[in-house]
This record gives structure tokens, C-alpha cells and sequence, in this order.
């Protein structure tokens, strides 16, 4: 399949998917929910079902933002396989936005919280101690993300940095 061909069969599978997103009506069907667990119970009868369906009414903060970054993170491989070959990298780095926050604190030298090592992606760029490992930093394609200080000693945010890298 070449590029043009790729590409369409991209938007196709891309506008299918939004034309599964909740109506009007759903949206605010679900702004009446009082509860996590009432939430999550409308939003499975919406095109929002593939996005909670790992959610309960029992899910703490921190498990519902791991499973929405885990989303973000297959949604965009899953955008990245049906691209142009040309076209993978860009979207595969895109993943990485949810994460920025947490990549951010480890590029500082600070450690993350114990939940962390819950997050599959997270645990491969730390060791035991907690701390960025930079071996795993660099082979994961982050070095690029790594900033030398300048003469005030203050380094690039770590998000223009992504979006230069990005670019």
C-alpha cells in the first residue's frame, strides 16, 4: 500500500472511531452522574465504553490516570500502524505527551512517587532506587530530552524540548 493509499485508509479508520463518540444528549446524560461508579455505568452505554471499560466505581486517582495515559499510549500505536511508514515516529512520540510530567521530574534528578512503579512505561526508565536510569533513558529514545543548564543554570522546559524533538 503506498503512502497516499495508507494515509487514507488512516482518516477512515480515525473518523470512524470519532463518529463513536458520545452525542449532545450523551455528554449530558453523563454531566448528571454524581458518582465515579454512575459515571463509568452511563458512559459504558456510550462510544466512550472502550475508554472506561478498565475503570470501576472503585478506581483510585492514580489508577485512573495510569489507564488513561495506557489508553493514550494504544490509541496512538494503534494511529501509528495504520499511517504512512513515513509518518510512525511522529505519532509513536506523541505517546509519550501523557508521561511528560513524570519524564519532567525525572530529568530533574527527583524521584517519582511509589505508585509509579506501578506504570509499566514508568518502571522501565527507573531503578531500584527510584531514580532515573540512564541507560534505559537512552534506549527508550528520551535522550533527546535531556538538557544541559544553561549560564543561569536553568534548563529548556522539558516540553519545548519534546516539541523540538517532535518537530
Amino acid at each position: 500500500m503506498n503512502a497516499g493509499s495508507r494515509l487514507a485508509y488512516a482518516q477512515a479508520r480515525l473518523q470512524a472511531r470519532l463518529s463513536r463518540l458520545p452525542t449532545a444528549a450523551d455528554w449530558q446524560r453523563l454531566s448528571g452522574a454524581r458518582t465515579l461508579a454512575a459515571y463509568l455505568e452511563e458512559a459504558r452505554a456510550t462510544g466512550l465504553t472502550d475508554w472506561v471499560r478498565s475503570f470501576s466505581g472503585l478506581s483510585q486517582a492514580h489508577e485512573l490516570d495510569r489507564g488513561c495515559r495506557t489508553l493514550a499510549l494504544e490509541t496512538a500505536e494503534t494511529v501509528a500502524d495504520w499511517s504512512p511508514s513515513g509518518w510512525r515516529a511522529a505519532i509513536e512520540w506523541v505517546a509519550w505527551l501523557p508521561w511528560l510530567p513524570q519524564l519532567e521530574h525525572l530529568a530533574r534528578g527527583d524521584t517519582l512517587p511509589d505508585w509509579s512503579n506501578l506504570d509499566a512505561r514508568l518502571r522501565g526508565l527507573i531503578g531500584e532506587d527510584g531514580a532515573l536510569d540512564r541507560h534505559a533513558w537512552e534506549a527508550s529514545g528520551l535522550a533527546v530530552l535531556s538538557a544541559e543548564a544553561d549560564a543561569s543554570g536553568a534548563a529548556p522546559d522539558l516540553g519545548e524540548r519534546w516539541q523540538t524533538a517532535w518537530r
